[in-house]
């Protein structure tokens, strides 16, 4: 155990509560057939601390990052939200953190936080941009960008202006949709999704 320290994700934290960091090192033994003792040294797989067997919910789909393609349809704006929880197993280092970004846009814009309101804040901001024209970035007609791996991923699209629906808000873990002619009904959805992560 080692500290105090102040890590990325933590320093939204007052100075007065300490943060420290530790190792805990495990290891998985493999089931035993019925009637078979667990005592069996022949059943023990040989590990060593940090070595131990992968996890079957490791080898789920949702639980690997992996690339997806989103179409944007024409003069359309998109606003991607990744809420990666505290121990995230994504690749980002397991910070608590949220990463704002329009996919397809040049230039894409990250915006990273630690706070969920502070996000949507943020989204309602640039889809305003949208809707008035204030947005001056250039669009691309798609987008590829990573999902899965323990983060959550939402888009909200901002359709132009005439279409219906005009606001699609997407959770790409789940594959739910929601469809609204308000952007705060929309905005209330993502955070929605956002804090419980399903």
């Amino acid at each position: 155990m080692a500290g105090p320290v102040t890590v990325p994700g933590n320093t939204h934290l007052p100075s007065d509560i300490p943060t420290y960091v530790g190792k805990l090192h495990t290891t998985v033994e493999r089931r035993t057939s019925p009637g078979r003792s667990s005592q069996n040294s022949s059943n023990r797989p040989n590990t060593r601390p940090g070595q131990g067997l992968l996890m079957n919910s490791s080898r789920s789909p949702r639980n690997r990052r992996r690339p997806t393609h989103m179409d944007i349809p024409a003069g359309a704006k998109v606003i991607k939200l990744n809420r990666h929880p505290l121990g995230c197993t994504c690749g980002c280092a397991g910070h608590a953190t949220i990463i704002l970004n329009r996919p397809g846009r040049n230039p894409k814009q990250n915006v990273r936080t630690s706070h969920l309101t502070d996000a949507i804040q943020q989204a309602r901001e640039w889809a305003l941009d949208a809707i008035k024209g204030r947005d001056l970035g250039t669009q691309n007609p798609s987008s590829t960008f990573d999902v899965g791996g323990g983060m959550t991923t939402i888009t909200l699209t901002v359709a132009q202006a005439g279409s219906t629906p005009r606001f699609t808000a997407k959770h790409w873990d789940t594959g739910k949709q929601h469809y609204s002619e308000d952007l705060d009904t929309a905005l209330q959805q993502i955070q929605s999704w956002a804090r419980k992560g399903t």
